[in-house]
């Protein structure tokens, strides 16, 4: 019994050795189908390679165009900054020229305030003189006219308004 089980044991072996052979051959032919680079990993690798090679590139562009492009942005707010300096100048300049101006016409208003200021008061005077002529000229003219007629005429004044009422 024990030469039968032994050959069992050996025919046991000898089968499983059989079949782990015929999967150890087709994993043999996967791999070998993977690798091909037709199609498969290679050909999946290959494509990897190609994008990978493809994105570094693309990378090396962007980061020239960004580079071109931040000096370019550069430049230009170089200049807008010169730009910014040279109007802050004129808008200082406007300003003081605004602020000279200013001082001038409250000059101006103080001075033509003081010279209208003695022509105002005569000219209240002389509305206060023609205000009074024109009363005594109404006055006079309510007399009768006999009484007016009557009295001397006076010698002709070198006033215009009083030739005027005097006639």
């Amino acid at each position: 019994m024990s030469l039968d089980a032994a050959l069992y044991a050996d025919a046991l072996l000898l089968m499983a050795a059989l079949g782990l052979s015929i999967y150890c051959l087709s994993l043999h032919r996967q791999l070998k189908r993977l690798q091909r680079t037709d199609r498969g990993i290679g050909k999946a690798i290959e494509n990897l390679v190609a994008a990978t090679r493809a994105s570094q590139q693309a990378g090396r562009d962007i980061k020239m165009q960004v580079g071109g492009t931040l000096s370019e942005m550069d430049s230009k707010l170089e200049t807008l900054q010169g730009r910014r300096t040279e109007l802050d100048d004129i808008l200082d300049a406007v300003e003081g020229q605004v602020n000279l101006q200013m001082r001038r016409c409250d000059e101006a208003r103080s001075l033509t305030e003081q010279a209208l200021t003695p022509l105002l008061e005569r000219a209240e005077l002389e509305i206060q003189a023609l205000t009074a002529a024109i009363e005594v000229s109404a006055r006079l003219s309510q007399r009768p006219l006999t009484k007016v007629l009557k009295e001397p005429a006076t010698p002709q004044s070198d006033n215009p308004f009083l030739r005027a009422v005097n006639g």
